[in-house]
C-alpha cells in the first residue's frame, strides 16, 4: 500500500504558490541571460513557481492553474494560444517582432546601433558596413540607429548585406580598413570564419562588431568577438518582478520597456585603430599572429618583404612611433590579458609574449607605467 507521506502543510503552500509559464529558448545566450536573471529573482521570491513550458503544449490540467507567461513570444499564433487557454498576463521578452497585444520589456535595439557605430569612430574608422537579418525587427532597428550615428557625421555610404552568408563578403570594392557591425554574434561568428577563407586578416583589414555578447556562440569564432553587451539578466530579473505584480493587483501591463546596452565589450575582432596603409596593417597582422616568437623588427620586415628603414619611416608617419617602440607596447598589452586571464607564472607570460624573461618583463611594465603583475591579479580577485 502506497502512502502519501508529503506533510500537509507543503500541500497548502504549493496550493498559494503563484505559477509562472516561461517559454524561451536556452539555445544561445540571449535565453541564458535572461533565465539567470529570473533565477536570481527566484531565489529571493520562492512563492512563486516558474514553469518551463512551451505555451502550445501545456495540458488541460495545467491550463487552469497558470496565472501568467513570459517568454519569446512574437506571433499571432503564440497570442492565439494564451488567448485560448486564458493565460491573463503574459510579458515577452522578444525582440523579434512589432506584433505587441502584450507587455514587451526588451534591449533598445536602436540605441544598440548607435552604441556600435560611435564606438567605431572613436576608432578612427571612416569606411562602414552593416550585416543585419532582416526578417526580424531588432534588425531593422539596429542597423537604423547605426546609420543615423553615421549620418550625423556625414557618413552616408554604407554596405549594407543580409544573409545567406555567400551574398556577404563582396568587400574587393570597398576601402580598408573597414568596420563591420554585424546584429547578431551568432552570424558574426559566421563572418569572420569566411572573412578568413577570402583572406582578410581581423581586425586589421575588417574590425567585426557583434550583438549579445553572446557565451553560447562567442567561443567557436576564430578570432575573440567583440560585441555589445545587452542587460538581459537585469531584463529577466525585473520581468519577474512585474508579473508577481500584475497577478498580485490583477491589472494588466501593455506598455513597451527598452533597456538601454551596458556598453561594448571589446575582444581582439576590433582591438586595433583604424589604420588606412595597408604596410602597417600587414605588420601590425603579422605581430599578432607571431608575437611570442618575433626577436626584432627586422625579421618582420624580411618576412614582409620590405627595408627595415621603409618599415620605420612609414610606422612613424602612421603611428606617430618606431615599429620596435609599438612592437614592445603590444607585447605588454598581451601579457597584461595573459595575466588578467590566466595562472599562468610569469616566466611562462614573458615567454608567450615574447618579453623572454621575467626580468625583461618587468622592466617592460615599469617602462610604460603599467601595474606589474601581482597588482593586476589582485584587482581581479577584488573584482
Amino acid at each position: 500500500m502506497n502512502v502519501d507521506r508529503t506533510p500537509v502543510y507543503s500541500k497548502q503552500k504549493s496550493r498559494s504558490r503563484k505559477r509562472v509559464a516561461v517559454d524561451f529558448l536556452l539555445d544561445y545566450g540571449y535565453g541564458l541571460q535572461l533565465a539567470r536573471g529570473m533565477n536570481r529573482y527566484r531565489s529571493l521570491h520562492p512563492e512563486t513557481s516558474f514553469q518551463r513550458v512551451h505555451i502550445r503544449k501545456v495540458s488541460k490540467l495545467d491550463r487552469d492553474s497558470i496565472q501568467g507567461a513570459i517568454g519569446h513570444f512574437y506571433d499571432e499564433s503564440q497570442w492565439d494560444a494564451m488567448h485560448a487557454f486564458g493565460v491573463p498576463f503574459v510579458i515577452s521578452v522578444s525582440n523579434r517582432s512589432r506584433f505587441q497585444p502584450w507587455a514587451k520589456w526588451i534591449p533598445d535595439d536602436r540605441e544598440i546601433g548607435r552604441v556600435a557605430a560611435r564606438y567605431f569612430l572613436r576608432k578612427n574608422y571612416r569606411n562602414f558596413a552593416v550585416i543585419s537579418i532582416e526578417e526580424f525587427c531588432y534588425g531593422e532597428e539596429r542597423l537604423a540607429g547605426f546609420l543615423e550615428v553615421l549620418a550625423d557625421q556625414g557618413i552616408h555610404q554604407v554596405r549594407h548585406a543580409s544573409p545567406p552568408l555567400r551574398n556577404l563578403l563582396e568587400l574587393g570594392d570597398l576601402p580598408l580598413p573597414l568596420a563591420l557591425f554585424v546584429t547578431s554574434d551568432a552570424v558574426a561568428v559566421n563572418v569572420i570564419t569566411h572573412l578568413h577563407h577570402a583572406g582578410y586578416n581581423v581586425p586589421e583589414d575588417v574590425a567585426v562588431l557583434g550583438v549579445d555578447d553572446d557565451e553560447v556562440v562567442a567561443p567557436f569564432s576564430d578570432v575573440p568577438l567583440s560585441s555589445v553587451q545587452l542587460p538581459l539578466e537585469e531584463i529577466g530579473f525585473d520581468v519577474c518582478a512585474a508579473m508577481e505584480e500584475m497577478i498580485r493587483t490583477k491589472q494588466a501591463h501593455q506598455d513597451t520597456r527598452l533597456y538601454a546596452p551596458l556598453g561594448v565589450v571589446e575582444r581582439r575582432s576590433t582591438e586595433s585603430l583604424a589604420v588606412q596603409d595597408p604596410l602597417v596593417r600587414k605588420f601590425q597582422s603579422y605581430v599578432e599572429t607571431h608575437i611570442g616568437n618575433i626577436k626584432d623588427v627586422r625579421e618582420i620586415a624580411d618576412a614582409l618583404f620590405v627595408h627595415s628603414r621603409t618599415l620605420d619611416r612609414k610606422f612613424l608617419t602612421v603611428m606617430g612611433m618606431s615599429p620596435t617602440d609599438w612592437l614592445q607596447r603590444r607585447r605588454v598589452e598581451y601579457a597584461e590579458k595573459l595575466f588578467k586571464e590566466t595562472d599562468y607564472t610569469v616566466a611562462y607570460v614573458a615567454e608567450l609574449s615574447g618579453l623572454v624573461t621575467p626580468v625583461r618583463l618587468y622592466r617592460a611594465f615599469k617602462k610604460l607605467s603599467r601595474p606589474l603583475p601581482s597588482v593586476l591579479r589582485r584587482e581581479i580577485k577584488r573584482g
